[in-house]
């Protein structure tokens, strides 16, 4: 398996043959517990959605631990809920989506290691940020 076929969230990864002069194709591969992964873009993208799980919902301390964790790396990150989209690299940003205990997010990231940071974010929301409750 290929890198583009390992990883800790759970989507599917998407292949695109940009080489084509007809209209792009688009394979889906089920790869359990990866991120989707657009393989043809030259940065290229990475998407999960993600639940919070924390019992305080997304409050100041996880925040603060996603915003560390996100400016490790040099891909665009960003969160999604609902209409709402704000960049993952900032605790205040975070902190406006007012996240409760079981929102969904997307967690979506565009860059040369996108992949890398939506795998290390979504362990994040799995492990409820080292929380125990």
């Amino acid at each position: 398996m290929d890198e583009a076929g390992k990883g800790a969230g759970a989507c599917a990864l998407i292949v695109m043959d940009l080489n084509l002069t007809i209209p792009q194709t688009t394979a889906m591969i089920e790869t359990p517990f990866s991120p989707a992964v657009d393989a043809g873009a030259d940065n290229g993208t990475c998407a999960c959605n993600v639940h919070v799980l924390n019992e305080l919902g997304l409050h100041a301390r996880p925040a603060a631990v996603l915003a560390q964790e996100a400016q490790k790396f040099r891909a665009d990150i960003q969160l999604r809920m609902e209409d709402q989209e704000v960049d993952a690299k900032s605790i205040l940003d975070i902190l406006s989506l007012a996240a409760s205990r079981g929102s969904e997010l997307e967690l979506h990231a565009s860059g040369v290691d996108a992949r890398e940071a939506v795998d290390r974010l979504s362990h994040c929301f799995r492990t409820k940020f080292g929380e125990e409750k």
